[in-house]
């Protein structure tokens, strides 16, 4: 009997601890600090220390968020989540990879229906030997806010996930040896990527669209990049970019290059100082007002014509634009068919006498040389 007791009471405690295990391997939100420890159960009190030794003990589409500046580590993510560096509070999570890829997303788990991550207020830092900042390998969405990225020998955010959406939003990438963003899914791929008030300097390319990418650019910076700024590909299949609102300058290349079957547009956007603006110009479509340099070569048709249109005013009107307003005429006198007349709508300048005798007559009194007014009759 009391071996029956002793095995019952060994099966209890068993199920107890399998329990505990399985909740504190599903919280909805857990926690990373600087002076936590990977063995803590990531709870707000007793936070982890990696997000690698926290993304394992947070349910499906749950929350990693961080309490305190701190380093957290490379991680691989396999499921759907949010890691949230700290939102400007307090906390910034910092991923530190050198020699390695900051995140990797691998998600093909047929029972998570989402299959979407989201990175919000990370730095992350190559360190300039690190290989990836971002690596979408597999999954449905992937959305990157208010993040830093800096220093990779290969590109900053590399999508290779099929008909996946890519969204990437206040965010800075700098100083990748390979492309700012590349997207590049397998042949006609799909993919759908927009990239918003966000700043791609000093990389490679700025933003490489391959195999069928449909992507729009909005209100960003793409500067000084050592090759082309904006480029659309097709080893595959041709790709669709649409650019509006963004400064696109002093890249190395060209500012929007357009390769194979791919198609450009766009709109109000400023395209300075690269060493090509646009290339082919027949392959983009600029349906608004934008501004082209003109003193770069490649462009061709409409738009040279616009740019050159707009620039005739340089050549004859110390370097203002043409849509610049003229200087003020002298006060007090009007252009009228190439004469200069006194302006009669201020009366105290003439007796009223005088006022009533010139309107009388029907004659306007033309100024003396000096510039004096004629004496009265």
């Amino acid at each position: 009997m009391s071996k029956f007791r002793f095995a019952l009471n060994i099966f209890a405690i068993t199920i107890f601890t399998l329990t505990v295990s399985m909740v504190a391997q599903a919280q909805t939100r857990t926690w990373v600090s600087g002076v936590g420890d990977d063995l803590n159960p990531c709870s707000r009190t007793a936070p982890c220390k990696t997000y690698a030794g926290a993304i394992s003990k947070t349910a499906k589409d749950g929350e990693i968020s961080t309490l305190d500046p701190g380093g957290f580590g490379a991680v691989t993510i396999t499921k759907s989540i949010t890691i949230n560096g700290g939102n400007g509070g307090a906390g910034y999570g910092s991923i530190l990879a050198s020699g390695v890829t900051g995140v990797i997303i691998n998600i093909t788990d047929a029972a998570d229906v989402r299959k979407s991550v989201r990175l919000d207020w990370l730095n992350i830092n190559g360190a300039s030997t690190g290989l990836d900042g971002v690596r979408f390998v597999a999954g449905n969405a992937l959305y990157v806010s208010n993040t830093l990225i800096d220093g990779f020998t290969s590109d900053g955010i590399e999508v290779t996930s099929a008909s996946s959406t890519v969204v990437v939003e206040n965010t800075r990438i700098r100083n990748c040896v390979g492309n700012g963003i590349r997207t590049s899914g397998n042949v006609g791929g799909g993919i759908k990527a927009t990239v918003a008030n966000s700043y791609i300097t000093r990389n490679g390319v700025g933003v490489n669209l391959q195999n069928g990418t449909i992507a729009n650019v909005h209100d960003s910076t793409v500067s000084h990049n050592t090759s082309h700024g904006l480029q659309v590909a097709e080893p595959s299949a041709g790709s669709t970019l649409n650019v509006t609102g963004t400064n696109i300058a002093s890249n190395a290349g060209t500012g929007v290059n357009v390769v194979g079957g791919s198609r450009a547009r766009i709109a109000r956007c400023i395209i300075l100082q690269n060493n090509v603006s646009l290339a082919p110009a027949a392959q983009v479509d600029g349906r608004l007002s934008h501004s082209v340099d003109p003193l770069r070569r490649g462009r061709q048709g409409a738009h040279r014509r616009q740019a050159d249109r707009r620039m005739a005013w340089d050549s004859r009107g110390e370097g203002r634009h043409r849509s610049h307003r003229r200087p003020p005429r002298p006060r007090g006198a009007r252009r009228r068919n190439g004469r200069q007349l006194v302006d009669l709508l201020r009366p105290r300048q003439l007796p009223a006498s005088g006022y009533r005798r010139h309107h009388r007559e029907g004659y306007l009194p033309r100024l003396r040389s000096d510039g004096a007014r004629p004496p009265e009759a």
